[in-house]
Parts: structure tokens; C-alpha cells; sequence
């Protein structure tokens, strides 16, 4: 998407702010103009030039300042979609776990809601670099002693982990296909097995919550949960409640 967005005309055209490669992929940091007068407030960093992550202008340092405390003039910009700050309203998301935390929009709303502790399994390591290259803009977000991100492939770290979370979330968290295919892949992360792991990985009245694009993988997704509920003995009326 971003290299479509590049043959655009000048005025509609991003610019390309910071680009790192390694053996993984290619990582660009956008300014885009499809953000209007949040274009300069919140950076979409991209992999491969697709599924842009945010990266939020935090007027703050984070690593002395209560996240609470410095979050007026960001909610009040308009930068949280709804659908992202519902699952951390959800209970009392005292432990998070971000799978694919990307630009830290995921670690910022779980502290924004009194996170005590979050955690993230980010695949691409020049996330990791842009977010300490980007420090100043960003808050120094990843640098809070509460907060530990890590360059891991997400299911690999819950599997790993001996922790328990009150969270687990993973937001358009998929390979990357721009085809509308994506209903149809097969996806380490969210397989039967996959759910297991987070699962066993639960807190006492725990959720696992999982933003998409996609209706059809929306059902599956449910299916799938369905299906692991079933293994562990729990009939399908009571997993689908």
C-alpha cells in the first residue's frame, strides 16, 4: 500500500521519513498526509510497505512521567480508534501482552488504562531501533522500567513464557497479503494450538483479544477459539458465551 501511495500526486504523496533494512524486512517511518492535521502526530511505520503500525508523538518523557498524567492532550487529538481502546477497558489489565507491539500505540493504551506491567513480542527488530531512534517523539515509551519489549516471534514468546496475563493482545497481527486472501492463510499465530498457548498463558478471568479487517476472518478466528474450548472440555454453547 505504501508504494501505490507513492505514485500518487505530490500533494497526496508520503514522505518517506526513515528507512532501515535487514534480513527480515524493509521498515519505513511515513509521514502521511492521509492523516491530515495528524500527520505530524502520529508516524505509520511500515514493513514490506504494508500493515503500518502507528507511532504516536508523546508530548512527554514517559520514563518520569505517569502515563495518566501526560494522556490529555493525546486522547483529546483523536488518535485512539475505538475499536483498539475497547479490550483494555475490558477488565483490570493489571500484566499486557502485545503481540506485534509495532509503534507502541498497544503498550500506550495498556498504561494508559493502569497497566502495572506490559510486555510485547515484536518480530521485526528495526521496530526496536526506530522506537529508540524516535525516542523523543514517542515518549521514550520503550525505555519505562514497567514496560519490556523484546524481538521474538509472538506464539514462540507465550509458549516460552512462564507468565500469566490479564491481556493478550494482538492487533492485525497477520502475514502480510494485500490480496484480501487473508481468511484463507494459514497463520502460526492463530491456529487451534496457537489459542492453547495463550490460553495456558491466562490469568484467572484473563482475555485474549484480537482486532481484524476482515469479516471472514473474524468467523474463523471464532471458530477456531470454539474449537479449542471443545478440546479442553468445554461444550460449544458455553465457549461461544
Amino acid at each position: 500500500s505504501l508504494y501505490l501511495d507513492l505514485a500518487r500526486p505530490a500533494a497526496e504523496r508520503p514522505t518517506i521519513l526513515t528507512t532501515e533494512w535487514n534480513a527480515f524486512a524493509r521498515t519505513d517511518v511515513v509521514e502521511h498526509p492521509k492523516f491530515g492535521a495528524l500527520r505530524k502526530t502520529s508516524y505509520p511505520v511500515y514493513t514490506n510497505g504494508s500493515v503500518p503500525t502507528n507511532m504516536l508523538r508523546v508530548e512527554a518523557d514517559l520514563r518520569v512521567r505517569d502515563p495518566r498524567s501526560a494522556a490529555a492532550p493525546i486522547l483529546k487529538k483523536g488518535v485512539f480508534p475505538p475499536v483498539c481502546d475497547f479490550a483494555f477497558g475490558l477488565g483490570a489489565n493489571r500484566r499486557v501482552l502485545s503481540i506485534g507491539p509495532g509503534g507502541g500505540m498497544d503498550v500506550l493504551l495498556a498504561l494508559l488504562h493502569g497497566a502495572e506491567e506490559v510486555f510485547g513480542a515484536e518480530l521485526n527488530p528495526s521496530i526496536l531501533d526506530i522506537m529508540r531512534r524516535y525516542a523523543d517523539f514517542n515518549g521514550h515509551l520503550y525505555e519505562r522500567p514497567d514496560v519490556h519489549i523484546v524481538t521474538a516471534e509472538g506464539r514462540s514468546y507465550v509458549r516460552q513464557s512462564r507468565e500469566t496475563f490479564d491481556l493478550i493482545y494482538a492487533a492485525l497481527t497477520q502475514t502480510v497479503a494485500d490480496n484480501g486472501a487473508t481468511a484463507l492463510m494459514e497463520s502460526y499465530v492463530f491456529t487451534v494450538e496457537g489459542f492453547k498457548d495463550y490460553w495456558n498463558h491466562l490469568a484467572a478471568g484473563g482475555y485474549l483479544a484480537v482486532v481484524t479487517h476482515e469479516a471472514a476472518l473474524v468467523d474463523r478466528l471464532v471458530g477456531t477459539a470454539v474449537a479449542m474450548l471443545g478440546a479442553e472440555g468445554i461444550s460449544e454453547p458455553e465457549a461461544v458465551r
